[in-house]
């Protein structure tokens, strides 16, 4: 009986004690799984955070394209016009160019012409023709204008 007592006493130690190493291996699988949780949710907010970085950096990568597409349309449009402009400026001083050699010539014309009546009779007052006249007025459009 003695035996019997101290083999059950001993059973009864052995059971405490593997109850308490199934309680310590519980306790360590629950702080493991919490750990493992934890872990798992700051990943799950890194790749969220590293989505949305890369969606912002997507985006804003979309609209510096964009943006440098229209710094280069309105680059093209002031060039376009700069030509235009050199090309209407052009043309005027070419214009004023041709008036100016036509309104000197009417000029020589007209100094001819009033040449020859003071010669041809020294009462009459110098006069200026009709295409003299249509020189000078366009010209003196152009230079208003």
């Amino acid at each position: 009986r003695a035996k019997t007592a101290e083999a059950r006493a001993e059973l009864s130690a052995l059971h405490k004690a593997l109850a308490a190493e199934r309680a310590a291996a519980a306790a360590a699988v629950s702080k493991a799984a919490e750990a493992t949780e934890s872990a798992a949710q700051r990943e799950g907010a890194a790749r969220a955070v590293e989505e949305e970085s890369r969606e912002k950096e997507t985006r804003l990568r979309r609209q510096l394209a964009e943006e440098r597409g229209h710094a280069e349309a309105a680059a093209a449009q002031r060039e376009h016009e700069r030509r235009e402009w050199a090309s209407l400026e052009n043309a005027l001083e070419s214009r004023a160019r041709a008036l100016e050699a036509e309104l000197a010539s009417a000029r020589e014309s007209s100094e001819r012409e009033v040449v020859a009546e003071t010669s041809a009779s020294s009462a009459s007052a110098p006069r200026r023709d009709g295409k003299v006249a249509s020189v000078i007025a366009e010209a003196s459009r152009f230079v208003t204008a």
